[in-house]
């Protein structure tokens, strides 16, 4: 009983690290003008966030980073695809819950 419950701290713990990594990757990024990458980095980065999108905890964080890569010149149709691929599981959840 006592392992679980330190297992369950742990994760939360490490939650709680990879929301405030997030927040301020997502900060970060906001802070640069929209030029300052071009197409192939923010590709990288939008696939970052994209694989993070199940991470519930950094929801906001995640968006947050996500809003501001769209705003960014070298964000194509490609990674409009891309982001409406990641978010579609969810969707879908959501759909069944209701």
């Amino acid at each position: 009983m006592r392992s679980q419950r330190r297992e369950k701290q742990v994760i939360e713990n490490v939650g709680l690290a990879n929301r405030a990594a997030m927040g301020c990757l997502s900060g970060v990024l906001a802070s640069l003008p929209p030029k300052t990458m071009n197409m192939q980095e923010v590709d990288v980065l939008t696939t970052f966030y994209c694989d993070r999108m199940e991470d519930e905890i950094a929801t906001t964080e995640i968006i947050d980073g996500i809003s501001t890569l769209q705003s960014m010149s070298g964000f194509s149709d490609e990674e409009v695809a891309k982001v409406c691929d990641a978010y579609l599981p969810t969707l879908l959840w959501l759909i069944q819950i209701v």
